[in-house]
């Protein structure tokens, strides 16, 4: 990731979809960068300690997704990793010290609020 680059990821919450945009700072200009593979909205992204932003869960026009990419600023791609365990949309995430990241609550399946957590290793993608 260039100095110069700060890498935001948004999202309507009216509707699904996959495209994203990065700042570039010094620049003041917006760049558009490659699309996700999945369209989402109502997830949620945690900026992981090596720069890459993980995207997690979410919903679009069909269903509630367990669905996790993995952005590398480096690159500007998008990397399917490993699923969730459970579906989830409007979910809390904090990252740890080190580096896992913790994956709280939410809505599941069938409008029920989520009591469940997991957790993402970013060194072993799981």
């Amino acid at each position: 990731m260039n100095s110069n680059t700060w890498c935001v990821i948004l999202q309507y919450l009216t509707q699904s979809f996959d495209h994203t945009e990065e700042e570039l700072v010094v620049e003041k200009r917006w760049s558009d960068t490659s699309s996700m593979h999945i369209e989402r909205y109502e997830s949620i992204s945690a900026v992981l300690t090596n720069g890459k932003v993980l995207m997690i869960g979410g919903a679009n026009n069909r269903d509630i997704l367990n669905s996790t990419e993995l952005y590398d600023p480096s690159s500007g791609r998008w990397t399917i990793v490993n699923s969730m365990n459970d579906v989830r949309f409007l979910q809390a995430v904090s990252v740890l010290l080190d580096g896992t990241v913790l994956v709280t609550g939410g809505v599941s399946s069938g409008a029920g609020i989520a009591n469940t957590v997991e957790l993402y290793g970013p060194l072993t993608e799981t």
